[in-house]
């Protein structure tokens, strides 16, 4: 999911990881990409809210998870699609609305 991440991520996106993909990805980060470890709602809506100020969109690594966990997890304006799956990991690309 991390070499899905970084083929799918634009300079302006946010990539947000996580478990230990986040440590992995930060040496892996050849893009220069913000990379964030966001895991409560609240922590979400403040990466929505610097992914939406950069002019980008949010990248989300996570175990086990729906489209409508990270919906929730980046609170109200963000609509996700999965766009990888490897096993019980899923990439989500987030569009983000202010």
């Amino acid at each position: 999911m991390i070499a899905a991440a970084i083929s799918e991520a634009s300079p302006n996106a946010v990539i947000n990881c996580a478990y230990s993909c986040y440590f992995e990805y930060s040496l892996r980060n050849l893009k220069k990409i913000p990379i964030t470890f966001a895991t409560t709602p609240e922590q979400g809506q403040q990466l929505a809210v610097l992914a939406i100020h950069r002019g980008g969109q949010i990248f989300d690594i996570c175990k086990d998870c729906q489209a409508a966990d990270v919906d929730a997890l980046l609170g109200k304006g963000a609509k996700a699609t999965r766009v990888g799956k490897f096993d019980e990991w899923s990439l989500f690309k987030a569009a983000l609305t202010p």
